[in-house]
């Protein structure tokens, strides 16, 4: 199975599981993670410590893992491949990366300012990247993340989950209030509302936690793709200002499901596990509405977005699985997995060059037939 353009009897896989959007909830015959050394060879190898280095990952011993035939079909090499080698199974601990930052550590998108009792206003560009003057949801997610984090005590973001109501303009401060919902040793749950000019224009819900040492460890293997190193970066590609994504060549298909993988790297270390997590949320927000017209180019004319059609994010719910340092390459891969009825339904999964899932993402999001000219500045 390689990764090449699909041609229009190509039929693809007929799996229809690739990607995964979260990890599998148990292990299986065919499927089991990397085998932890004994109690007795732990204790021998840590002092007996039960502190967060009592499983070093150095005693992991990775057992391949079979891909599915969804996942084989992009297997690959052009030029150069990654795959998850022997040895190299390895996250970021939970030690690794220290919590507090100074707020000028922070990129200026993601820079909050405090205004009242848990009430922040978030930093605004003249206009989005497109030129147009509607908020990109991947910049609201991002903020409504860290205005989490700034009342976190030390918790990482687990999960988010964001229904975009209405479309912020540019012309004026936007203003978020975070709710507490829950707050524990080990567990925390906030809302997060942004408003504009009195105006509700979404609201996240947050999960968030304090890591814990393996229980036990597995997940799925990463496709096997060229690597951040052979391909070169497309300048369109919607992402962080500062970041660069590298797009792997091909059109994969699974069925009538449309594929796309590419590498994704931030120019610079990001000390805070939440700005690493908010950078990395811009780049999973914007590709699965036009990767879903991809299969339809003959009848849908996706240069009509905001004109005759009606296009936007609706819903993106991110889980964030592993702690990641986002100025190293992370390879996205999503499928467009269903599009009827005027919305479009995507999932993702996003994995470290050593092959380690870090993070996965759904999304529910609108593309439907306008009805009626609309201004490309203003209109979702």
């Amino acid at each position: 199975m390689t990764w090449a353009p699909a041609g229009p009897n190509s039929t693809g896989s007929s799996a229809g599981t690739w990607p995964p959007t979260v990890p599998r909830s148990g292990p299986s015959r065919r499927c089991r993670g990397p085998r932890v050394a004994g109690a007795a060879a732990m204790r021998a190898t840590t002092g007996g410590s039960t502190g967060p280095t009592t499983v070093s990952v150095a005693r992991l011993e990775p057992v391949r893992r079979p891909l599915s035939r969804a996942a084989a079909r992009l297997n690959g090499r052009r030029g150069g491949s990654t795959r998850l080698a022997a040895g190299t199974i390895r996250a970021i601990p939970p030690t690794a990366l220290p919590r507090r930052r100074r707020m000028s550590d922070l990129p200026e998108l993601l820079q909050l300012t405090e205004i009242g009792d848990r009430r922040l206003k978030v930093f605004q560009p003249a206009e989005s990247a497109e030129g147009r003057d509607v908020v990109f949801s991947g910049q609201l997610l991002g903020q409504l993340m860290m205005a989490s984090d700034r009342y976190a005590g030390g918790k990482d973001v687990r999960s988010v989950h964001a229904v975009f109501a209405r479309a912020g303009s540019y012309r004026s401060p936007i203003e978020l209030e975070v709710e507490s919902l829950q707050a524990g040793r080990t567990w925390a749950s906030d809302t997060v509302t942004a408003r504009q000019d009195g105006r509700l224009l979404c609201r996240a819900t947050v999960l968030l936690n304090v890591l814990d040492d393996d229980l036990m460890r597995h997940g799925p293997a990463m496709p096997d793709v060229p690597g951040w190193a052979d391909l070169s970066p497309d300048p369109r590609a919607q992402a962080f200002p500062g970041a660069e994504v590298r797009p792997v060549p091909g059109e994969p298909m699974d069925g009538d499901v449309p594929l796309e993988a590419a590498w994704h790297r931030y120019d610079r270390p990001l000390v805070a596990p939440a700005a690493n997590q908010a950078v990395l949320a811009w780049a999973t927000c914007g590709q699965l509405i036009g990767l879903a017209v991809r299969p339809h180019s003959d009848t849908v004319d996706f240069g009509q977005a905001h004109v005759t059609l009606s296009t936007g994010v609706i819903g993106h719910t991110l889980h964030f699985l592993e702690r990641f340092d986002v100025s190293r390459p992370l390879l996205i891969t999503q499928e467009a997995t269903k599009a009827a009825t005027g919305r479009v339904y995507g999932r993702g999964s996003v994995f470290t060059e050593d092959g380690v899932l870090v993070a996965a993402f759904e999304q529910d999001s609108m593309a439907k037939h306008a009805g009626r000219s609309l201004d490309p500045r203003t209109a979702m």
